[in-house]
């Protein structure tokens, strides 16, 4: 659903409940920079339900990594989360503590950006960005 504010494709429901954008990544995505979403303006990243729940170990060990973040800022929201260990890795960079302003200003395109040095040849994993939009942002 649309924000309703000319060009934003951020998604903004129109009740109070917990947004989220969700893009799954694959070995294959080696060197790409992977679209996740568009996040509104207005909307609060929720840290500690957002990250990446790797389903596939990416068997380059940890070596295979993934930044998350928006373009001109690839690591916002994560750096160098490590993709070898099946399970759920949080953020790293924007938590309850960091300093970072939680809230988006204007609309952000997440992206997610896979590194492999060891050349992975399987791996998989959903990248999920958690988000609300206080009451009069929308």
């Amino acid at each position: 659903m649309a924000t309703d504010t000319a060009g934003n494709q951020g998604q903004a429901y129109h009740t109070n409940q917990v947004h989220y954008l969700a893009k799954t990544i694959t070995f294959a995505d080696d060197g790409d920079t992977v679209v996740v979403g568009y996040l509104p303006p207005g909307a609060v990243v929720i840290p500690g339900i957002s990250g990446i729940a790797v389903n596939t170990i990416f068997n380059g060990g940890s070596t295979n990594t993934c930044d998350i973040g928006i373009t001109g800022s690839t690591t916002k929201y994560a750096s160098a989360l490590a993709l070898g260990t099946l399970g759920w890795i949080e953020l790293d960079v924007i938590t309850e503590s960091s300093g970072t302003a939680l809230a988006t200003t204007a609309e952000e395109e997440v992206i997610a950006t896979v590194v492999s040095t060891a050349s992975a040849s399987t791996g998989s994993a959903t990248v999920i960005v958690a988000y609300v939009i206080p009451e009069g942002s929308r």
